[in-house]
This record gives C-alpha cells, sequence and structure tokens, in this order.
C-alpha cells in the first residue's frame, strides 16, 4: 500500500501548492473530499492568473504589453500540446468544458445536416454529450443512438458502442472517465474498432473527469477531440479547453473571417485562464521532476535514486508501465517536436531560459518535459487507487503514513500550521512511529448498510434490481451488458478517484449535509434531474453520494471519512 502512496514528506509538499487543503473558504476545518465537483485551486495558478487580469492588453498592439499577451497565448498552446500528448492538430479555448464539447458537436452534425446519417453516444454520459447530442440530433436531422452502460461496472462495454456504428454513423461522443460512477471507458479499444467500421467517423471525447487522474494521449487514442475543463485540473472556472485534429478545419463552425481554420478563439481572450493553465502544467512538471528521484536522499523527492535512463530503458523491456512504454514506442518522433516547440522553457513566459534540473553532481536532467508529466500523472493515479482501496477495504492491518504537519502559517484562516492536518478525526495514532494504529477500521464493502454503486467487484453488496429503461431516441436499438454477476476481485486500474455509494433507508443530500455539519466532510451527490437522470434510473437509484479523491488527499482523511460513514450508516 506505501507504494501506492505519495511518501509522507512529498504530500505534505503536494498539499502546501493547494489553498484550503484542510480549511473552508469560509473558515473552520473540514475535510475536502469533493474533487468531482471541481478540484482544489493551485496557489502557483491564482497568482500567475491573477497578476494577467491586472493586465489591459490587447492582441496585435504597439503595446509591449500586447507582445507579453501574444507570449502567454503561446505558451499556453505549447503546455495545453504537452498536456494532451498532441503532436498534430489544434488548441481551442472556450468558456468550459461543455461549451467546447457543444462547439466540436455542432461543428460536427451541422455538417451532415439531412444527409440521412446517425450518432452514437452512451447513457453514461455528462449532460455536456448527452444533451448537446440530443439538441443537435434534432435540429439537423440525424438519428441519434445510445449505447447501455453495464450498471455493475460503471462503464460502457465496448461492444456496445460498436453494435451501433455503422457506415452511416457520422460521429462518436463519448465521455472518458464517468463523474457518477467514476468508471473509465476503453475509449481506445473502442475508437479502434469504430475507425474499422466506419474510417471517416468523427471522435469526440469528454475528458473533463479524466484529466486530472490519468494520462492523457490524443495520439494514441486516435480521436478528433478531447475536451477538458480548467476547474477540474487545478486551474479556475470559465474556461474549457479542447484538442481538435486538423480533420476539424473541414468543418463549418464559429470563426471570424480571414482567420486560419484551426483557430476558434472569438472575441476578446483571457489570458488569466492561458497564464493559469501554464502554472498547472508547471506543477506536473515540477512534481514529474520530484519522481525522477537523481538525488533520492534529497527532502520531498522520492527514493528512487536507482531510477535513471538507463534503467528506464531496461525496465520497459521487462514490461514497464504502459505509460512508460508508450513514451518510448514515440521518443524518436516527440523528441523532434519538443526541440522545435521549445518544451524545455522555464516557468518564465518569456521563453528565453531553459529547465536545468541538476542532480547533486551538477548533471543536467535528461527528461524532457513529457516524461515528467507522464511520472507526475502515472504516480498521481497510483495514489487515487491507493486512497479508494483504503475507502473500500477499510485499514485493517494497515499501517498508514501518519498525520501530515502542515508548514507555515494558513493564509485562508490566520492559523498557524500545527501538527496532524485533520487533528480533530485523526485521533488514533501510536506515539513512537507517528503512524496509524491499526484501529480495525472498517471500509465501504464491509459496511452491511452502505450500498456501492456502478463499481462491480464488492462482493456480499445486493444490488439493486434491475430498472426499466428504454429509449426515447432509438427503442429498436437495445445492447447488451447490463450484468449482474457477482465478482470477488477487486479492479481499481480503470477509475477515476470517485466512489458512488447510498446508505439504505436515508437520503443522499441529507446524508450529505450530515457528514458536513457533524463530520467536517465535503462531499456531493447526484440525484434524477439534469446532471444524473439517465445515469440513475439505470443504476436503479433516486440518488446517491460520491466520494471523490485527488491526488492532495491523505490516509487520514480517507479514516476520517470511514469513521463518520461508520456512524451514520
Amino acid at each position: 500500500m506505501d507504494q501506492e502512496l505519495f511518501s509522507p514528506v512529498l504530500l505534505q509538499e503536494i498539499r502546501s501548492k493547494f489553498h484550503y487543503v484542510k480549511n473552508s473558504l469560509y473558515g473552520g476545518e473540514r475535510l475536502f473530499l469533493d474533487s468531482v465537483s471541481g478540484a482544489l485551486r493551485l496557489k502557483k495558478m491564482t497568482d500567475r492568473a491573477g497578476a494577467e487580469i491586472k493586465s489591459y492588453a490587447q492582441k496585435s498592439r504597439i503595446d509591449p504589453a500586447s507582445r507579453h499577451f501574444a507570449a502567454v497565448k503561446e505558451r499556453f498552446k505549447k503546455d495545453a500540446r504537452l498536456f494532451f500528448g498532441a503532436d498534430s492538430g489544434h488548441i481551442i479555448p472556450a468558456m468550459s468544458g461543455t461549451h467546447t464539447v457543444y462547439r466540436c458537436i455542432n461543428a460536427v452534425c451541422s455538417a451532415y445536416k439531412d444527409a440521412g446519417k446517425n450518432i452514437v453516444t452512451s447513457n453514461l454520459e455528462h449532460p455536456a454529450v448527452f444533451e448537446s447530442t440530443h439538441q443537435f440530433a434534432e435540429k439537423y436531422n440525424l438519428e441519434r443512438r445510445i449505447a447501455d452502460f453495464d450498471r455493475k461496472k460503471g462503464v460502457v462495454p465496448v461492444e456496445n458502442v460498436l453494435n451501433l456504428i455503422d457506415k452511416d454513423t457520422c460521429l462518436l461522443a463519448l465521455i472518458h472517465g464517468s463523474n457518477i460512477t467514476g468508471g473509465v471507458n476503453d475509449v481506445g479499444e473502442i475508437v479502434r474498432e469504430a475507425r474499422a467500421i466506419n474510417p471517416g467517423i468523427y471522435v469526440v471525447v469528454d475528458g473533463v473527469q479524466y484529466a486530472p487522474h490519468r494520462l492523457i494521449d490524443v495520439e494514441e487514442l486516435d480521436v478528433d477531440a478531447y475536451i477538458i475543463s480548467g476547474y477540474k485540473i487545478y486551474c479556475k472556472k470559465g474556461s474549457g479547453i479542447g484538442y481538435i485534429s486538423e480533420r476539424f478545419d473541414e468543418l463549418p463552425h464559429w470563426q471570424m473571417r480571414e482567420r486560419p481554420a484551426g483557430e476558434w478563439a472569438i472575441g476578446a481572450e483571457d489570458e488569466s485562464t492561458y497564464a493559469g493553465f501554464s502554472a498547472v502544467i508547471s506543477y506536473l512538471k515540477w512534481l514529474g521532476g520530484q519522481l525522477i528521484a537523481i538525488d533520492g536522499d534529497k527532502p520531498g523527492t522520492e527514493k528512487k535514486s536507482s531510477f535513471n535512463k538507463k534503467n528506464f530503458n531496461d525496465k520497459n523491456e521487462k514490461g514497464s508501465s504502459k505509460a512508460r512504454s508508450r513514451f518510448y514506442k514515440k521518443t524518436m518522433v516527440r523528441s523532434r517536436f519538443y526541440e522545435k516547440n521549445n518544451f524545455f522553457e522555464s516557468d518564465s513566459f518569456n521563453g528565453s531560459e531553459r529547465i536545468h534540473d541538476k542532480s547533486s553532481s551538477g548533471e543536467r536532467d535528461n527528461f524532457d518535459e513529457r516524461r515528467k508529466i507522464e511520472l507526475a500523472m502515472e504516480k498521481i493515479s497510483s495514489h487515487t487507487k491507493g486512497l479508494m482501496k483504503l475507502a473500500l477495504d477499510g485499514f485493517e492491518g494497515y499501517q498508514g503514513s501518519g498525520n501530515i504537519e502542515e508548514a507555515g502559517d494558513s493564509k485562508e484562516t490566520g492559523e498557524t500550521g500545527r501538527s496532524g492536518a485533520q487533528g480533530n478525526y485523526c485521533e488514533d495514532k501510536s506515539g513512537d512511529s507517528g503512524k496509524l494504529k491499526n484501529a480495525g477500521i472498517r471500509g465501504l464493502r464491509q459496511m452491511k448498510n452502505v450500498d456501492i454503486l456502478g463499481l462491480q467487484n464488492c462482493p456480499g453488496k445486493r444490488q439493486p434490481a434491475e430498472p426499466v429503461y428504454s429509449h426515447q431516441d432509438r427503442p429498436d436499438h437495445k445492447s447488451e451488458g447490463q450484468n449482474d454477476g457477482q465478482h470477488d476481485d477487486l479492479d481499481l486500474e480503470g477509475r477515476t478517484g470517485l466512489i458512488a455509494f447510498r446508505i439504505k433507508g436515508k437520503n443522499s443530500n441529507e446524508l450529505a449535509k450530515k457528514y458536513f455539519k457533524e463530520a467536517g466532510i465535503s462531499l456531493s451527490t447526484r440525484e434524477r434531474n439534469i446532471y444524473g437522470r439517465h445515469v440513475l434510473e439505470v443504476l436503479g437509484v433516486d440518488d446517491l453520494i460520491r466520494l471523490s479523491v485527488c491526488h492532495y488527499n491523505s490516509p487520514e482523511e480517507i479514516k476520517s471519512f470511514l469513521q463518520a460513514t461508520e456512524k451514520f450508516q
């Protein structure tokens, strides 16, 4: 377990880089386990964005501030390419992730108006996709087909999507990671098989929930559009960021005349969003740099001193992680791409400096910037998976990392940082080692009154009865995959740090209020409204609670959550 989680020292440093890690915006301690509603904001991001908000500059002006704006935008585009793993295509900004999705889906659908075509999506979608496909299918006279998700696993089976695709399918729009079940769809396999059926199909992916937890590689996924939201990845609200392939150049879309086909920005642009996003990428590169750990004894660095470039290649030959092997399959192509685009530049926006991460021997770090992001996202995924295991299986026999000491003063509350990130809740500590005692705290899977939803592999749990569900859009297209089988193994590889659950006989909205008022824990709910009706109907429930963790969360916070749940259930 400890190998999956960040070390206590590095986790402490990570937490120090975010606002409101342990305190509410309005004061008072609280545990933030609601990243699905929006991640905590990076301090560096708010500093950068705040500095740019003060700017009066417009592009293409004589004022030097105008040149600064251009540099900020160019840096943003480079950083976005780096994050998406994009060797080609365009980066487009929008008001939100939903706004970006609407623009992309409208562009595809409008091109096939009255052409006898169909579009395919699923009933696991966020309204960004579910509503936009409904509206534009009606507007442009297209058939809309909906693939069922597996209510036990919380994902859309590959075959359910492929059964609906044919030579007349012009668009496939899918969510990558669900914001209700936490399941991750096998987008790579779905796209490969879909293109085998129809090579000309356009693929739009909603990656908003996926982005903060797993590595994105649009080239490997072979998608035409991939969309994320700033506020889910430690940036600001009012910002959507999309990658689109060059195939979108041929589609009709809102655009100022005389602009290049790949330029989707309209009107005055917000450089604070651009600068804020670049600060997020800078943070991920910092985190990846810590994980490289050439100097394994350096404080704040993971102890992997034997992990160098030679060993990295050797490990891949023996079957190391998929993320790393993917990187080295494309190293020769990408290294030329990164050199061309100057992805070794420093945190400054002028691009005149280059990063020189040095070990104690003074040798330059040989790992490029995409590599750092890959390593950061791999460890982020591992940490959130470790936290989910603790939430599901509890703390029997587990020796945790101990309370985390928060360094410095809290700017939000004016309180001095003190030992114990959640001292009010984690009272069961061993005096000598500083580690959590084996308190025998049960996980969600062992609590008899807790129903876990959309996550197969929860033995002993009776799932809700199969709901009656029919497609209003295309009743003759019923897909398979509503699996009622139970599995005893626990596989969290394909999850996004989210567990949906209910406590028998309790209203989830009222229970979430109780978590906050009595235990100081922030959780979110979903009910049968515009944001989740179609998903909850399949799950067979009226409401649910979402426990959602991020890489800045600690084992102690999970322990406190389980203690509260044991009391409430």
